[in-house]
C-alpha cells in the first residue's frame, strides 16, 4: 500500500522541521529530506552578499548553520496554511548577540511534500533587507559566521 499525504501529517512534519530549525539540531534536519530535495531562495546571485536561486537542500543545511553567530535564536511559525502535501508558513527569526546584535526576520516558505512526508521542495522568502542590513552588521563588527 502507497502512503498518501494527509494535511495533518503535512503540517505535522513542517512544525517539527522548523522547531529543529530553532532549536538549532542541524543534524536532525536530513531526515526531513526526500532525494533530490531542492531549496529555493528569493534573492540576486549577482549582487554582492545577496544568495537566491535554487540549490540541493541538504546543502543549504550549511547556510543555516550560520545561526550559530547568535548567542540566543528562535524561528518561530505564527501562521500555518496546509492541504494534503502542501504547507506555506509566515514565520519569525530573532537572533540577539553578540554584542548589541538584535536580528529580526519575518519568512514566508512554501512547502512540497512527497507521499512519505518527505520534503521535495522549499521556497524561501526572506526579506532581503534585514539579511543585507545583518551581514552589513557583521562585517563593520570583525564578526565572522565560519
Amino acid at each position: 500500500m502507497v502512503a498518501i499525504a494527509t494535511t495533518a501529517a503535512t503540517a505535522a512534519t513542517i512544525v517539527k522541521f522548523i522547531g529543529n530549525i530553532s532549536a538549532r539540531q542541524y543534524d536532525e534536519l536530513p531526515c526531513f529530506f526526500a532525494d533530490k530535495a531542492t531549496w529555493w531562495t528569493a534573492g540576486n546571485p549577482a549582487l554582492e552578499g545577496d544568495s537566491g536561486g535554487s540549490q540541493d537542500a541538504l546543502a543549504h543545511v550549511n547556510v543555516l548553520k550560520a545561526a550559530k553567530v547568535y548567542t540566543d535564536y528562535s524561528f518561530t511559525i505564527k501562521n500555518q496554511v496546509t492541504e494534503k502535501n502542501k504547507s506555506i508558513i509566515e514565520g519569525q527569526v530573532i537572533g540577539d548577540g553578540p554584542q548589541a546584535l538584535h536580528y529580526v526576520n519575518n519568512i514566508t516558505m512554501a512547502f512540497t511534500l512527497d507521499n512519505l512526508n518527505k520534503i521535495t521542495l522549499v521556497h524561501e522568502y526572506a526579506d532581503r533587507i534585514q539579511i543585507n542590513w545583518l551581514l552589513k552588521y557583521l562585517k563593520d563588527h570583525n564578526i565572522t559566521l565560519t
